[in-house]
């Protein structure tokens, strides 16, 4: 099982320095990954994301948010899970956050979400689910880079399928209503086959942590004890 980070347009700041390239970090279960809340508007096309983990397991998600303490508490904030044609098919025999199953999977794109690049314009998306909502995320709970609330996922793929592709996102509404979302860039996308980018980069225990800053803001991954 690998995970990938790309550093695609951004700069990786820890105990080396990288102006372009690709980080890919052997891993167990129990890594945790970013998935920030943003304001700003989400066009990137394709199935890219901040993170990109290979193969079944179980993995902590840590959802936080961008903006004012004035814009806290979020709420409502649905976790979206997409999917392509082959995971729907039979590729994604199962997957759970937090222990609730998601099983139904709606054709098309979610319509409050606002953006039509991503995943949503590949010509092998099939749908989402949003089944799982958090219903709230105060400032002192998930105030990105500072905090994150932990979301368990787990899933698991049928190598009879080795192009799906599944990737979490999220959408939530902040004390004022207004809408936020993911930037595709800092979505996680699961898929099967091992994903390989290119330059590899080991830098022994500073792997531990690292702060990526990128145009859309920061992601943040820590390797859980």
């Amino acid at each position: 099982m690998k995970i990938s980070l790309s550093l695609k347009g951004a700069v990786l700041i820890f105990c080396v320095v990288l102006s372009a390239g690709v980080i890919q970090l052997a891993s167990a279960s129990g890594t945790m990954f970013s998935i920030v809340l943003t304001s700003d508007d989400v066009q990137v096309s394709g199935w890219y994301a901040g993170y990109v983990v290979s193969g079944s397991g179980t993995y902590t998600l840590g959802v936080s948010a961008t903006g004012s303490e004035a814009s806290f508490p979020l709420h409502n904030i649905k976790v979206i899970v997409c999917v392509n044609t082959d995971a729907h098919d039979a590729g994604l025999q199962s997957l759970t956050i937090d222990g609730t199953p998601i099983t139904v999977f709606n054709e098309g794109s979610p319509i409050y979400y606002g953006a039509n690049g991503g995943p949503f314009a590949e010509t092998d998306y099939y749908g989402y689910s949003d089944e799982y909502v958090i219903p709230t995320l105060s400032y002192a709970e998930g105030h990105h880079p500072d905090n994150a609330k932990e979301v368990s996922v787990t899933i698991n793929f049928n190598s009879a399928y080795p192009n799906s592709k599944v990737m979490i996102l999220c959408y939530g509404l902040d004390a004022q209503d207004k809408g936020m979302k993911t930037a595709f860039s800092n979505g996680t996308l699961f898929q099967l086959p091992e994903y390989e980018l290119g330059a590899l980069a080991s830098f022994g225990a500073c792997a531990a942590a690292a702060i990526l800053y990128g145009k859309r803001g920061q992601i943040r991954l820590a390797r859980k004890s």
